[in-house]
């Protein structure tokens, strides 16, 4: 006698307020059903191999509807949602959306739905969640100026726009620059909130001259984000901690002689600035943020003579010269404005 099939239910007919993400599988972009009525997850049969698909007769899907549609076989795919890759078992089937991640597939990787929020997150990660009536939300959408605005020459500013007509989500969205921008004017990329009256700051910038944009004037473009990353977790001390130990070297030596809100201060500030701060007693250090030129015309090169040094000095003096050929201090030259070098004691003050 055969087993009864299994009967999955799932949400395949069409709904009003159905949630979706933008997933991938393979190279190829899918919009991803959340159902967190199905105990399965479902994949529909065109978007798989389906010569890899493993054959199953006992099991049924069950529509919102009521109705029984079979299942095609099974198979273990890997899905890429934001930059996380996970690999599942699908059932497969002729459903309507392309793919559908069900409560199996959640509790699985500790996936929750933030309604609130309009995210799904995994871990650190965020991912907007799309209704039906904006699975086209990738497209760029375009902010309009509010009002008359003089862009000054040679300035930046900030200035308030509105997304046009139609934008379907609020949250997180990228602003930036669109081609159609006039000569000279730049739109820096941005993040930003949406609220419900889809007002957003746009960070602009005049590289000529005085500029005149009148009202309904398109400045900037906006496009809703495929992920989120979460870091307001991480502690970005602790994380440098392992790779800076010169620095926590000088916080263990002044830790017993500070206070606790001292220390503390001390360590954001050695941490903020730990790479002008020398990793061991022969980093010299070197900057080109200031380049320094000395022009020299017609002058005939001046010849400096070279100094003796006491025999007993020589390999000394050898080992501190090729330390900084090493470090890139001084370099093999055949200029006629070359110089031997001079090294002198350096005397010792008693203060």
């Amino acid at each position: 006698m055969r087993a009864p099939a299994t009967i999955i239910p799932v949400a395949v007919l069409r709904q009003s307020k159905s949630l979706k993400i933008i997933g991938k599988i393979g190279c190829q972009n899918y919009h991803f059903l959340l159902d967190t009525v199905a105990s399965r997850s479902v994949i529909r049969m065109d978007k798989v191999d389906s010569s890899k698909k493993t054959p199953v007769r006992a099991y049924s899907l069950k529509t919102a509807s009521g109705e029984l549609m079979a299942i095609k076989g099974l198979i273990d795919i890997t899905v890429q949602i934001g930059n996380q890759s996970f690999k599942h078992e699908f059932l497969i089937a002729d459903v309507t959306d392309d793919c559908i991640i069900g409560l199996d597939f959640m509790l699985k990787y500790g996936i929750s739905l933030n309604i609130g929020g309009g995210t799904l997150q995994c871990g650190d990660l965020e991912v907007p969640l799309l209704g039906d009536e904006n699975e086209e939300d990738g497209r760029v959408r375009r902010i309009k100026l509010v009002e008359n605005t003089t862009l000054p020459a040679k300035s930046e500013m900030i200035i308030w726009g509105k997304i046009e007509n139609g934008y379907p989500t609020t949250g997180t969205a990228l602003v930036e620059s669109l081609d159609t921008n006039p000569n000279g004017i730049e739109v820096g990329k941005t993040l930003v909130m949406i609220g419900k009256d889809l007002m957003v700051p746009v960070r602009i910038m005049n590289l000529g001259t005085e500029k005149h944009l009148r009202e309904g004037s398109t400045i900037a473009g906006c496009h809703a984000l495929e992920m989120i990353r979460n870091c307001s977790s991480e502690n970005p001390y602790e994380r440098l901690e392992s790779s800076e130990p010169h620095v926590t070297k000088l916080l263990t030596e002044v830790k017993t002689i500070l206070s606790k809100e001292q220390y503390t201060k001390a360590e954001q500030f050695l941490r903020e600035f730990s790479d002008i701060l020398p990793s061991d007693e022969m980093d010299f250090g070197r900057t080109n943020l200031i380049l320094h030129r000395i022009d020299t015309g017609n002058t005939r090169p001046m010849q400096q003579q070279p100094r003796r040094l006491p025999l007993a000095k020589h390999q000394e003096a050898m080992d501190i010269i090729e330390r900084m050929r090493q470090q890139g201090v001084v370099e093999s030259s055949n200029s006629p404005w070359c110089s031997p070098f001079v090294l002198v004691e350096k005397w010792v003050v008693l203060d």
